[in-house]
């Protein structure tokens, strides 16, 4: 495919694609990340219930809203992420 593309043209074609890929895999790993960086496992953090402090490490708690602003908040980003990284990679194959 990049045989077909000349010289200036297909280095920027080869770098939008390879940051798309590198923005991909950051997205993906973003969740994981986060909560190791964190401590708290994003997915299903232990909400506080009446009585329990906020503390940190995996043994903490969060108050529930947090916890949901959490969730959500990492959702929107990777879909944002993902979004994204999807229109690079198809402009740049589309160049091709």
């Amino acid at each position: 495919m990049l045989q077909n593309i000349e010289g200036d043209e297909k280095a920027k074609v080869t770098k939008i694609v390879v940051a798309a890929l590198i923005l991909g895999t950051s997205v993906a790993l973003a969740g994981p990340i986060i909560g190791w960086l964190s401590g708290v496992d994003i997915s299903n953090p232990s909400v506080c219930t009446s009585g329990q402090t906020i503390t940190s490490g995996s043994s903490g708690c969060l108050p529930p809203q947090l916890a949901n602003l959490m969730r959500n908040g990492m959702t929107i980003m990777i879909l944002v992420g993902a979004f994204i990284a999807a229109v690079g990679i198809i402009i740049g194959f589309v160049k091709l």
